[in-house]
């Protein structure tokens, strides 16, 4: 991005920062996708008139998204594009959730099963050492208990809705998880075939 190019460019001109441009240059163009990803996800859910349940469903799923691992595109902007995707139905689903609960809670649970006892791995944007495959799981595992634990008590009483929106972060991080290792199945399989 040209704006990255030039903030980094008179950064090191001011000596804020020290010559190494490429690295700022990726920090910066992170950031600024994620504040892009966030105003378009708050614009969305404000036009569908759900804010608090977008806040609510980012609240519980970046820790998840964050320790979790799982799936991520390769392009930043097809990220963004999906993202957004991804809430405006999860968002416009709320009702269809909220009708069959039972169904949802059936499905969130095997979902939490899943996720706390498999180890967090590493993916194809970013490979992890021991120590971090060990530290991520145990803070993967608190995230999940924590959002399993206030999911229950908002399902009991009359902020039954959110507990819903909760529930949901946990089955869109364990999609994700699943695609993931569903896509070093295919390459493992690919290369075996191809080396013999």
């Amino acid at each position: 991005m040209v704006i990255t190019d030039y903030l980094v460019d008179k950064m090191i001109e001011k000596k804020i920062i020290s010559e190494n441009k490429e690295f700022y240059i990726y920090g910066l163009n992170n950031g600024f996708m994620i504040i892009a990803n966030f105003l378009t996800a708050l614009f969305l859910s404000y036009i569908v008139k759900k804010t608090d349940i977008l806040l609510f469903f980012l609240i519980s799923f970046i820790p998840l998204r964050s320790y979790c691992g799982g799936f991520h595109c390769k392009s930043r902007f097809l990220c963004y594009v999906i993202s957004n995707i991804i809430i405006v139905i999860l968002l416009v689903s709320q009702p269809f959730f909220y009708k069959n609960i039972v169904i949802l809670i059936i499905i969130s649970f095997a979902n939490f099963i899943y996720l706390f006892f498999t180890q967090t791995e590493g993916n194809q944007t970013r490979c992890l050492e021991n120590f971090e495959i060990i530290q991520y799981t145990k803070i993967k595992r608190v995230a999940l208990l924590v959002i399993l634990f206030i999911g229950i008590v908002l399902f009991f009483t009359k902020y039954f809705l959110y507990s819903t929106t909760l529930f949901t972060s946990i089955d869109l991080a364990a999609i994700l998880v699943i695609l993931e290792k569903t896509l070093k199945i295919k390459v493992e399989l690919t290369h075996n075939i191809k080396g013999t």
